[in-house]
């Protein structure tokens, strides 16, 4: 086998990014997904991986259409048991604003 074993496919690992963005308090003040940039699969996922996900803001605006509105991109990456990156993407989302 040319990876060594069973791995998981690259759907696979976003859909489990995917499902760590569920749980995250940002999904309810999102509007829209406006695109994924820059994805990577570094490392292959494996049966048995223990993944966490890395989230980092690197870029906000409000957004010229929607004045209740910002654009956020953020930076995710899914890190298994061995502190690797097994894959990285970039992702922009329309948001509402908050009001404090």
């Amino acid at each position: 086998m040319p990876h060594g074993g069973l791995i998981a496919s690259g759907n696979h690992l976003i859909a489990i990014r995917n499902k760590f963005i569920q749980r995250l308090s940002i999904n309810t003040c999102v509007v829209a997904a406006l695109g994924w940039g820059e994805v990577r699969f570094i490392k292959p996922g494996r049966p048995g991986d223990h993944l966490t996900l890395f989230a980092e803001c690197i870029e906000k605006r409000v957004s010229k259409l929607r004045f209740d509105c910002g654009i956020v991109k953020g930076r995710y990456e899914l890190i298994n048991q061995n502190n690797e990156i097994a894959m990285s993407l970039t992702d922009t989302l329309l948001v509402r604003k908050w009001s404090a």
